[in-house]
């Protein structure tokens, strides 16, 4: 991708083929290579503990939040039956973000 002042544009191209991934390895259809075991036991810590995620956008001058936090989980709990939760720690996250601000403003 070129990005100049006033445009991004996808200018080359990248060779992308299928890969395959189980418990033991990962590899494309012609060839399967071991997967490091850093790699396998972090899925399987993953899979057990699972992962929650909170994106921010803040403005740079002022502290303040530019959108809504953006809350993702994966394997802590399903997304579509926790929609509750993630409203709860969303509003938790703009209230503790504007609470930052102010009292950076206040100093």
């Amino acid at each position: 991708m070129d990005i100049n002042t006033t445009e991004a544009r996808q200018t080359r191209r990248v060779h992308a083929g299928r890969v395959f991934v189980n418990g033991l390895g990962v590899g494309d259809v012609a060839s399967v290579r071991d997967v490091a075991s850093v790699v396998l036991r972090d899925r399987r810590v993953l899979s057990e503990e699972g992962m929650l995620v909170i994106l921010i956008t803040v403005s740079k001058t002022d502290g303040q939040l530019i959108s809504e936090p953006d809350t993702i989980s994966r394997g802590f709990v399903y997304q579509r039956d926790a929609q509750e939760l993630i409203k709860e720690v969303n509003e938790a996250v703009t209230t503790t973000v504007n609470n930052l601000a102010e009292r950076k403003e206040g100093q």
